[in-house]
């Protein structure tokens, strides 16, 4: 599971390095809580997208991001 926060009023673009991560398979969970700091109705969305897509993601403004993995298992 990796967790990303965008406590900025803008949009993000943030690149992640997952060739150290043990990561299987090829779809990601993604849930984003998005909405300003005084919004008190604000629902997580949820969506599907590849490991490929996580590597640069877009962060909206005031956002809390949910992007479940499939690991690889240790032996």
């Amino acid at each position: 599971i990796l967790k990303l926060v965008n406590l900025l009023p803008v949009e993000v673009n943030a690149k992640l390095d997952t060739e150290s991560l043990s990561i299987s398979g090829t779809e990601v969970v993604k849930t984003v809580l998005t909405g300003t700091p005084d919004n008190k109705t604000t629902k997580p969305v949820e969506s599907k997208i590849t490991v490929s897509d996580i590597k640069q993601i877009k962060l909206p403004a005031y956002s809390f991001t949910v992007l479940r993995v499939s690991a690889d298992k240790k032996k």
